[in-house]
């Protein structure tokens, strides 16, 4: 099969929405298609993804430009298949790696927030379990002790509330507009 005759073909599978299934899988024999299925249903598959909604204009052209490459290769083998495969999927989830790659980030940033805090948290403890010990061995006033270990403990415990509003806004709010954002939307919702 000459280039202008796989270029008809490829007109004739892709352009021609309204031919029957029969005849596609007829072009496609034509044009060297095992008939196991496989290749069939995928072919099948790519020719009416421009119908689908969800999927950019360079998605669809991409996906397009993918079926035009397997009738120019022609090479049905069980490697090119799963090329083809993975080639699709690259493609569905092209515009989602930028938003992954940015929510890792964010998420990162956060962990290493929550890492400080509690590390600085934990020193907060030790430092009232020394200042418990010190006020429980130095005091003659029970009373007196009571009321500072009481000062000490709120004095960490506000330490903590503070800590735990300000994570909620980090994790709920934008950074740069301090809007409430999608998470706290989904949150809010449910």
């Amino acid at each position: 099969m000459g280039k202008s005759e796989r270029v008809g073909t490829y007109d004739m599978l892709v352009r021609q929405k309204n031919k029957s299934v029969e005849h596609i899988l007829r072009l496609l024999k034509k044009i060297g298609v095992p008939d196991d299925g496989r290749w069939q249903t995928l072919i099948l598959y790519l020719r009416y993804i421009s119908d689908y909604s969800y999927l950019t204009n360079t998605q669809k052209e991409k996906i397009q430009n993918l079926l035009l490459e397997i009738i120019k290769k022609k090479k049905f083998d069980k490697e090119e298949y799963n090329r083809i495969i993975n080639e699709v999927g690259n493609i569905f989830f092209e515009p989602y790696k930028e938003k992954i790659k940015e929510t890792l980030k964010e998420t990162t940033e956060l962990l290493k927030k929550f890492a400080e805090i509690s590390s600085l948290r934990k020193k907060n403890i030790k430092n009232l379990q020394k200042q418990t010990i010190n006020i429980v061995e130095e005091s003659d006033d029970i009373e007196s002790a009571i009321t500072k270990i009481k000062e000490s403990f709120k004095k960490v415990i506000d330490f903590i509330d503070n800590d735990i509003k300000e994570l909620y806004k980090e994790i709920h709010r934008d950074a740069l507009t301090s809007l409430y954002n999608r998470r706290f939307l989904d949150m809010y919702l449910d």
